[in-house]
């Protein structure tokens, strides 16, 4: 597989976002909204990252959390076979499959609030 080496820093960035929530059981990143023109990238960049904290022993459920063009708040969740994130999706209007979905959340909701209200969901189907 091949991919632009302008990917690297991007990928160096963003997994410095990283942040463990729920005993563990919960991962997020957290996309900048210049994140993507500070390294030359378009959203293919982003396609496969929200798998890498998938893959942390003990995370459940990964998401990506990212600003849309129109400024709302986006989450894509990835399940490691758990918990059924198309579920979670749909509390905030989206959707999906089991083990990998979407939503996006009212105007005015900061991604540090989509991840409090994505936790507090999760907490009742992880028991945490």
């Amino acid at each position: 597989e091949s991919y632009p080496s302008s990917y690297l820093g991007l990928w160096s960035e963003l997994l410095g976002t990283l942040k463990v929530t729920l005993e563990g059981r919960f991962a997020t990143l957290e996309v900048a909204p210049d994140l993507l023109a500070r390294h030359g990238a378009d959203r293919d960049a982003l396609e496969e990252v929200v798998g890498y904290p998938r893959g942390i022993q003990g995370v459940e459920v990964a998401a990506l959390l990212r600003y849309r063009d129109d400024g709302r708040a986006r989450a894509s969740l990835r399940s490691t076979g758990r918990v059924n994130v198309a579920q979670v999706a749909r509390n905030f209007g989206g959707g999906g499959h089991f083990g990998a979905a979407g939503c996006d959340f009212e105007p005015g909701v900061d991604l540090a609030q989509a991840r409090t209200l994505i936790e507090s969901i999760l907490a009742r189907e992880l028991g945490a």
